[in-house]
C-alpha cells in the first residue's frame, strides 16, 4: 500500500445500540458477513503478531487465561459484549478469555509501541475547532479493511455519538459528539508499563455514553478523574477558541496514576505524538529522539519520529495561521514520518457540526 488514503464507504456505516439490553441486541448490526469477515482478518493478523515468537506463543495460552481468573480483564457491560463477540465472531480462533486479552490490547500490549498523530486547530474560516488524528498501529492493512463508521444510538433512536471504530472492538479510540471530540495516543512507558484500571478504550466510551457529559469543560473535568490501567495520552477538541487539551498520563508515586493537562493557546493549536514533553515529570520513559531531516524514516522504530512528526505538524500549522487547515492536514499527514508504515486511519472531526470524516489507508 503506498502513501493515499480513500474515504470510507458509506455502506461501512453502522449502529451500535449500547442502551439495549443484552449483548447480542446492542451489536446487532455489525454481524454482517463483511464485518466477521474483517474481524477475522483483523483477529488473525493481531494473534500472529502476539504468537510470532515462541514466548508470545506460551504467553498467548496462557497469559489471557489467568488474567480472566484474576478479573482483569473484565469491564462492567463490556466484558458481557466481549465474550458476545467472542462466540459470535472468534470461537474458531480464539477463547473468551483470548479475546477480552485482544479487547485491552492498549494495556497488555503496551510493551509493543505505535505511533499516533492528534492535533487541535482553531480554524478561522469556519469559527471553530478542528481535531485531526493518524491512527497508526501495527496490523495497518486489516485495521484499514475493518474500520467502520460507528453510530452509537440511545434507546429513543436518538445519536449519542459517533466515532472511526474498528469491527469486533468494544472500546474505543477516536470518538466525537455532544459538542467535544476525543483521541487516544500510545504514551511510551516501557515494561511494567501496566497497573490497576480500566483500558483507555473502555473508559473513552464510558466518557461517550454518559449523557450528562455534554460539553468540553465536563469531559475535560471527566478525563482528569481518569484511572487509565497504562500511561495514554488524549487529545480532547471542543467548539469555542480555547477548548483544546492535551492530557499526559503516567505512573507517579506508589505507582498511582496521575494527569498533566495542557490546554490551546487561545485562537491556536496543539499537537500530541508520542512523547512526553520536556516538562513533564515523565519525560524521562521517552526514547531517544532521530530529527535530522535527511533521516531515513522507514528505518527508524516509531517512538523514535515522535518529536519530528509534532514539529511537522506545528510547522505547517503555524503556516496556515488558522486557514486552509484541511489542505494542511492533508499534506502534512501524508508526509514521513507522520505517515508512516502502520498509518490505517485518518479522522477529521468538528465538534461544532457533529462532523466526523474517516478515511482509511488505500
Amino acid at each position: 500500500m503506498g502513501n493515499s488514503v480513500r474515504p470510507l464507504d458509506p455502506a461501512h456505516d453502522r449502529i451500535v445500540d449500547f442502551q439495549a439490553g443484552t449483548p447480542e441486541a446492542i451489536w446487532a448490526d455489525l454481524e454482517r458477513d463483511d464485518d466477521r469477515h474483517a474481524a477475522h482478518g483483523l483477529a488473525k493478523a493481531m494473534i500472529g503478531l502476539v504468537t510470532e515468537r515462541p514466548a508470545g506463543r506460551i504467553a498467548w495460552t496462557f497469559v489471557p487465561a489467568i488474567l480472566r481468573a484474576l478479573g482483569r480483564t473484565d469491564h462492567p457491560r463490556y466484558g458481557a459484549e466481549s465474550d458476545h463477540l467472542a462466540r459470535a465472531f472468534f470461537a474458531t480462533q480464539a477463547s473468551a478469555a483470548q479475546v477480552a486479552f485482544l479487547q485491552a490490547q492498549y494495556s497488555y500490549a503496551h510493551i509493543a509501541a505505535s505511533a499516533c498523530t492528534s492535533s487541535v486547530a482553531w480554524d478561522e474560516e469556519r469559527g471553530s475547532m478542528r481535531h485531526f488524528r493518524s491512527l497508526d498501529w501495527r496490523s495497518t492493512e486489516a485495521i484499514a479493511v475493518a474500520t467502520r463508521r460507528k453510530i452509537f444510538r440511545r434507546k429513543d433512536g436518538t445519536r449519542a455519538f459517533q466515532c472511526a471504530g474498528i469491527a469486533g472492538m468494544v472500546g474505543r479510540l477516536t470518538a466525537m459528539g455532544r459538542g467535544f471530540s476525543v483521541a487516544i495516543n500510545y504514551a511510551p512507558w516501557g515494561w511494567f508499563g501496566v497497573g490497576r484500571g480500566d483500558d483507555p478504550t473502555y473508559l473513552l466510551r464510558d466518557l461517550m455514553q454518559a449523557d450528562a457529559v455534554d460539553s468540553f469543560a465536563k469531559a475535560f473535568a471527566a478525563i482528569e478523574r481518569w484511572r487509565p490501567a497504562a500511561p495514554v495520552f488524549l487529545t480532547l477538541c471542543g467548539i469555542g477558541p480555547e477548548e483544546g487539551a492535551s492530557f499526559e498520563f503516567g505512573f507517579g508515586a506508589g505507582k498511582r496514576m496521575t494527569c498533566r493537562a495542557v490546554t490551546v493557546p487561545k485562537r491556536g493549536f496543539l499537537v500530541r505524538s508520542n512523547h512526553f514533553d520536556p516538562e513533564s515529570p515523565f519525560a524521562g520513559r521517552n526514547v531517544a529522539q532521530a530529527l535530522d531531516p535527511a533521516t531515513d524514516w522507514e528505518r527508524q522504530s516509531l517512538m523514535s519520529t515522535s518529536q519530528r512528526r509534532r514539529d511537522m505538524v506545528e510547522a505547517a500549522l503555524r503556516q496556515a495561521q488558522g486557514r486552509g487547515l484541511d489542505a494542511a492536514f492533508a499534506r502534512v499527514y501524508a508526509q514521513a514520518p507522520v505517515w508512516n508504515r502502520q498509518t490505517a486511519q485518518w479522522g477529521a472531526m468538528r465538534p461544532a457540526a457533529d462532523e466526523i470524516e474517516i478515511r482509511v489507508r488505500a
